[in-house]
C-alpha cells in the first residue's frame, strides 16, 4: 500500500501544475523523504522515484512553490538522498535509485539562474559522491549513467569543476576496457555527453584530452560499428578542441582501417564528420595523404571517394592535392578501378562544393560511353551527387538523358535518384522540375529494366510533392497494365522513410485505401511486392496503419494459403517437376505476419495467425523454418494459446522429425532436411521447457499427441534431444 501510495504522489507531481502542487509540497516531501529511510528497499526505492518527480515539479521550467521553499526542500531532498547513495547498509538497489535521484537533484539545479537552489557545497559533495560511486564496482554502471545526466544538463560555466570533469572523464575513458558491453556503452555515452558539452569541453587539458583519445583509439575499428559511431562522434569534438594533439598517425591509420571495413548508417556519417573536422583544422594532409596512397582503389570507392572529397572540400588548400589531379586522373588513367574512385571524388566535391564546384556535367557524362558497366553506374551516381549540390545547373543535363534510350536512360534514372536523395534543403530547387521528372520518370519505368529504379525515383519525387503526385499514384494502382500498377506499388514504398508533416497529412486519408487495392491486385508478382509494401508502411506509419489492421491482415493471411492453380507440371526430360508459382508470395505472407507479430499481436485474429503457423510448419522449406521461429515468439506472446494448440504442433512436428531424404537427394536436399529437423527440435525443447506438465500428461490441458510426440522423440532421437537441451539452456545462460 505504501509502494502504492508514493507511485501515485509520483504520477500526481508528474502530471499537475506547479501551482496546485504549492500548497500540499510540505506534505508531499516530507511523506516521501521518510519513506526512503524506510528499512524496506522497494519502499524507499518508489520514495526515491516519487523524490524525482518532486523535484522536477520544484525546478524550472516549473516552479511549485517560492523560491525559500524550494530552496528548504532541495535541502532536504539532497541531504536524504546523498546518505543513501553513500550507505553500505543500504540495498544495492535503493543505492542505484538514490545516485540517479541524485543526478536529476544536480541536473534540474544546473544553470546560471538555478544554481542557488542549492548550495555550492552541496552541489559540490554531491558531484564528489558521483564520482566516488564511479570507483565502486557495485554502483559504477549507475554512475555512469548519473553523469552523463549531469553532463547533458550543465549549462553554466560553474556547473561542473575542471579537476572533476578531468578525473571523470579519464576515469569513463577506463571502462571502455571492460569486457562489459552495457558499461562501455553507458561510459562512452556520458563522455560523449561531456565532451559535447562546450562549457565541459572547454575545461579539459592537453594532456587529459590525449589520454582520452588514446583511450578512445582501440574502439576506433570494424569491430562493433554501434560503439564506432559514439567513439568518432567524442574524437571529432576532441579534434576541434584541440587537433594537435588528437590528428596523429596512430588515429589516421585506425580511421583508414574503418573505411577499408565499409562502415554505413550512423558509424559512416561519424566517420565523414570527423574527417570534415580534421580538414577545417588544417591538418589533413597527412590524412589524405595514406588515402590516396595507402587504399585508393583497394577500397570501396564511394565509401573512399566520400571520405577524400569531405575532406578536399573541408581542407581547402591545406591537403596537398588539387582539383585538377582528381580530373586529370579521370581522363588519363586506363585503369577502371581509379576511374571509379576518381569519379566519386568527383561526385562527392561537386555535392558540398555547389554552385562554386568549377567542372561542368560532361565530366561525369564522358564516361557514360565507357567500356565499364561499373564506370558508367559511377559516373551516373556521381553525377547526381554533384547536382544535388547545384540542382540548376545539373538537373537539366540529366533529364535529357531521361528522354534517350536504353543505356543512357537508365543512367539517368541513378542520376535522378541520387539528385532526389541527397538534395535535402535544395528541395525548393527541384520544385520546378518535378512535372517534368514524373512524366520522363514515369515513361522510362514502362520498361522492365527500368522498372525498379524508376518506382524509387517516384516515390522519392512523391514525398516532395505528395499534394500532386499522391493521387496520381493512388490512380496508377488501377491501371489495367500489370506493370504500371507494379511500379506504383514499389513507387509507394520508397515514400514510407519521409517523415514531413506535410506528406503524413497527404498520405493518412489514402493510405488505408491504397493498400487495400495493393493487397488485392490480381497479379501474384504484384501482390508479393504489395505485401513488402505493407510492411515497409507498417514499419514507417503505424500509427496510420494499426486502426486498420483488422481490414489489412486478412488479405495477408490469405496470401499464406497454398493454391493449386498456381502449382504446375514441367516436363524436365524424362522426369515431372511440380512448380509452385506461388512459393514467393507465401514467403512474402509469412515475413510480413513475422514482422508484424510483436508489435501487432493484440489486434492479430490469434485463432487464424496460430491456423497459418501451424500450416506452414508443412510447407516449403523456407517457409516452414520461418514458422518455427513465429511459433518460438508466440510461446512468449501468447503462452495460453500456445498451449492449446500442442497437439497440431506436435503433429507437424513428428512429421518433419520423421523425414529422411531418399538415399540418391543430392547434397541439398540432404542439407535442409537436416536443418529442418534442428529447427524442429529446438521449437520443441522451447516448448517442453515452457509447458513441462504437458509433456508428463499431468497437465489440465488436453494435449495427448504432445505427450505422444515428446516420448516417441525421447525414444527414437534421445542423443539429438539431449544435446538440443542443452544448446538451448547455454543460449538461454
Amino acid at each position: 500500500m505504501r509502494i502504492e501510495a508514493l507511485q501515485l504522489l509520483g504520477a500526481i507531481c508528474d502530471s499537475h501544475s506547479s501551482n496546485i502542487l504549492a500548497s500540499y509540497l510540505d506534505r508531499i516531501v516530507s511523506a516521501a523523504v521518510s519513506a526512503v529511510k524506510d528499512s524496506n528497499y522497494k519502499v524507499s526505492g518508489a520514495a526515491l522515484q516519487t523524490l524525482e518527480g518532486v523535484v522536477k515539479a520544484m525546478t524550472p521550467p516549473r516552479t511549485a512553490g517560492t523560491e525559500k521553499q524550494r530552496i528548504d526542500y532541495l535541502s532536504k531532498v539532497y541531504e536524504v538522498v546523498s546518505v543513501k547513495a553513500t550507505s553500505l547498509d543500504v540495498d544495492l538497489e535503493a543505492r542505484r535509485k538514490a545516485i540517479h535521484a541524485l543526478s536529476v537533484v544536480l541536473a534540474r539545479t544546473s544553470g546560471t539562474n538555478n544554481t542557488k537552489l542549492l548550495a555550492a557545497d552541496k552541489r559540490s559533495n554531491a558531484l564528489d559522491i558521483l564520482h566516488d560511486r564511479l570507483n565502486n564496482e557495485t554502483t559504477r554502471l549507475s554512475a555512469v549513467k548519473a553523469i552523463e545526466i549531469v553532463a547533458v544538463s550543465a549549462t553554466d560555466k560553474n556547473d561542473l569543476p575542471p579537476s572533476w570533469i578531468e578525473s571523470v572523464s579519464l576515469e569513463l575513458g577506463a571502462q571502455l576496457r571492460k569486457a562489459d558491453r552495457d558499461l562501455r556503452g553507458a561510459s562512452l555515452a556520458a563522455l560523449r555527453s561531456l565532451t559535447h558539452n562546450p562549457r565541459a569541453l572547454s575545461k579539459l587539458d592537453e594532456s587529459t584530452v590525449q589520454s582520452l583519445a588514446t583511450l578512445l583509439l582501440p574502439l576506433v575499428s570494424a569491430g562493433d560499428f554501434n560503439l564506432l559511431a559514439v567513439a568518432l562522434s567524442i574524437l571529432s569534438r576532441l579534434v576541434k578542441s584541440s587537433h594537435q594533439t588528437v590528428t596523429n598517425a596512430s588515429l589516421n591509420k585506425a580511421l583508414c582501417d574503418v573505411i577499408i571495413s565499409n562502415p554505413g548508417g550512423r558509424a559512416f556519417e561519424a566517420l565523414l564528420t570527423i574527417v570534415q573536422d580534421i580538414g577545417e583544422q588544417g591538418v589533413g594532409q597527412p590524412l589524405m595523404h595514406q588515402l590516396l596512397q595507402e587504399i585508393g582503389v583497394s577500397g570501396d570507392p564511394t565509401i573512399v571517394g566520400k571520405v577524400i572529397g569531405t575532406l578536399f572540400v573541408s581542407g581547402s588548400d591545406t591537403v596537398g592535392v588539387t582539383l585538377k589531379q582528381f580530373e586529370s586522373e579521370l581522363r588519363n588513367s586506363k585503369d577502371y578501378a581509379r576511374q571509379c574512385l576518381a569519379l566519386s571524388i568527383l561526385g562527392e566535391v561537386g555535392s558540398r562544393m555547389g554552385p562554386s564546384f568549377p567542372l561542368q556535367s560532361d565530366i561525369f557524362t564522358d564516361r557514360f560511353s565507357s567500356k565499364s558497366d561499373t564506370v558508367r553506374r559511377t559516373a551516373a551516381i556521381a553525377l547526381g551527387r554533384a547536382g544535388s549540390g547545384n540542382i540548376k545547373a545539373c538537373l537539366p543535363t540529366i533529364l535529357s538523358y531521361t528522354n534517350k534510350t536504353g543505356q543512357l536512360q537508365y543512367l539517368s534514372l541513378y542520376s535522378i535518384k541520387e539528385v532526389l536523395q541527397n538534395a535535402g534543403s535544395s528541395r525548393s530547387d527541384v520544385s520546378p522540375y518535378t512535372k517534368k521528372i514524373w512524366d520522363n520518370l514515369h515513361a522510362a519505368s514502362q520498361l522492365e529494366d527500368n522498372k525498379t529504379l524508376g518506382a524509387e525515383c517516384i516515390g522519392r519525387i512523391t514525398a516532395i510533392q505528395p499534394g500532386t503526385f499522391l493521387p496520381l499514384l493512388q490512380g496508377y494502382l488501377k491501371e489495367k497494365i500489370p506493370t504500371v500498377r507494379s511500379m506504383a506499388i514499389q513507387a509507394v514504398r520508397f515514400t514510407f522513410a519521409d517523415n514531413d508533416e506535410t506528406f503524413d497529412e497527404a498520405l493518412k486519408p489514402i493510405l488505408v485505401d491504397m493498400l487495400s487495392i495493393m493487397l488485392n491486385d490480381p497479379n501474384t508478382e504484384n501482390r508479393r511486392l504489395a505485401l513488402g509494401t505493407f510492411n515497409s508502411a507498417f514499419q514507417h506509419k503505424s500509427d496510420m496503419i494499426s486502426p486498420h489492421l483488422s481490414i489489412l491482415l486478412p488479405l495477408v493471411m490469405k496470401d499464406s494459403h497454398i493454391d493449386p492453380d498456381l502449382i504446375r507440371e514441367v516436363q524436365m526430360g524424362p522426369f515431372r517437376h511440380k512448380v509452385d508459382e506461388g512459393l514467393e508470395l507465401r514467403k512474402s505472407a509469412y515475413e510480413t505476419l513475422f514482422s508484424l507479430m510483436e508489435t501487432a499481436y493484440p489486434r492479430i485474429n490469434h485463432a487464424d495467425l496460430f491456423d497459418r503457423v501451424t500450416a506452414g510448419l508443412e510447407d516449403e522449406h523456407e517457409i516452414k523454418m520461418l514458422c518455427n521461429l513465429m511459433l518460438t515468439k508466440l510461446i512468449d506472446l501468447d503462452s495460453d494459446e500456445t498451449a492449446r494448440r500442442l497437439d497440431p504442433i506436435a503433429e507437424k512436428l513428428r512429421v518433419i522429425m520423421s523425414f529422411k531424404p531418399k538415399e540418391n537427394s543430392v547434397k541439398q536436399e540432404v542439407e535442409k532436411a537436416a536443418e529442418a529437423s534442428k529447427a524442429a527440435l529446438k521449437v520443441t525443447v522451447r516448448l517442453h521447457n515452457s509447458f513441462p506438465t504437458a509433456s508428463s500428461g499431468s497437465s489440465g490441458v488436453q494435449s495427448q499427441n504432445w505427450k505422444g510426440y515428446w516420448e516417441w522423440l525421447s525414444k527414437e532421437h534421445k542423443a539429438l534431444l539431449m544435446n538440443m537441451e542443452n544448446e538451448v539452456k547455454t543460449q538461454a545462460a
